[in-house]
């Protein structure tokens, strides 16, 4: 009798030709190569420092709060016409970029955000894509110093028509929703250096001088108002009172200090003149900042 065929179907793979430890091997080497991937990716990402929420926003008219379940507090802020939102926040470390979580209504397309930061606009015509709440990065040309700021997101109606009319795009029935705004710093970027600089002097240095400028000799002999304050140290100290830097005074009462962009209070040691601990707040910005500083003895 003719031997009857197989019904055992082949299961399409083929026997492997490699070893267990070849295939260990394989997948060790796999796995090193995704724990580079991984972690150049957390290596080479950002670090959030802060948020302002939507719904703690001063709110212009035709915008409210609204219920979201999608929002990162389940409130964000719709607007159904343009206006401007603001807040005050506090960093606390410079911030190189910044994200708006947002979404449109309906398909209508065109509908932007803008920001300004201290009144500086560092957004502008920030075009929406989502009806979903989506992220949209801003960098930022120059990074924002450590301390209190003031924000401004504003909602512009573009003079663009939608598919099925021709007024504008708020007239179409759309809206925004603002979620939050997000400040955060890249992992692989150490805070700017920056140096500040500038001349101690102190006075006046003797009755009747015309504080601060230099008064003629008819008012005080050969003594000026002001004197340079050599060889004098100046501290610059953080919002926590830590000495972030310090320097000497020359000869012409000239210092000059390497700091990290941010706001600090210079501080004389010892103090010089009145009000005993005396500081003097600056903000220090990336590059070359000059700070001069006048000490006020009392004598009049």
């Amino acid at each position: 009798m003719p031997k009857k065929k197989s019904t055992k179907k082949s299961s399409g793979f083929k026997s492997s030709k490699f070893s267990p430890k070849q295939l260990a091997l394989f997948a060790f080497a796999i796995a090193v190569v995704g724990g580079v991937a991984l972690w150049t990716s957390y290596a080479t990402g950002r670090v959030d420092l802060g948020s302002v929420e939507a719904e703690k926003m001063t709110l212009p008219d035709g915008a409210r709060i609204v219920k979201n379940p999608n929002a990162s507090k389940q409130l964000a802020a719709r607007f159904t016409k343009p206006g401007a939102a603001s807040a005050n926040f506090t960093l606390p470390k410079p911030a190189d970029s910044f994200r708006m979580v947002a979404r449109y209504g309906n398909p209508c397309t065109g509908l932007a955000l803008n920001a300004t930061i201290d009144g500086q606009a560092v957004a502008s015509n920030v075009s929406l894509s989502s009806t979903s709440f989506k992220a949209y990065d801003v960098k930022l040309a120059t990074p924002i110093a450590s301390g209190s700021h003031a924000l401004q997101v504003s909602v512009s109606e573009p003079k663009a028509s939608c598919q099925s009319c021709a007024l504008h795009v708020f007239n179409c029935g759309n809206f925004i929703t603002l979620d939050r705004v997000i400040f955060s710093t890249s992992k692989t970027t150490t805070p700017m250096d920056a140096t500040l600089s500038g001349t101690v002097t102190y006075g006046p240095t003797a009755p009747n001088c015309q504080y601060p400028r230099q008064c003629p000799s008819v008012y005080c002999g050969n003594t000026q108002c002001n004197q340079p304050l050599a060889n004098h140290q100046i501290q610059a100290l953080d919002a926590s009172g830590n000495i972030k830097a310090q320097a000497t005074t020359d000869k012409d009462g000239k210092y000059s200090m390497k700091l990290a962009i941010g706001h600090y209070s210079l501080k004389l040691v010892p103090t010089v003149g009145l009000g005993g601990g005396t500081t003097y707040p600056v903000d220090v910005k990336a590059g070359a900042n000059t700070f001069n500083i006048a000490a006020d003895t009392g004598i009049r």
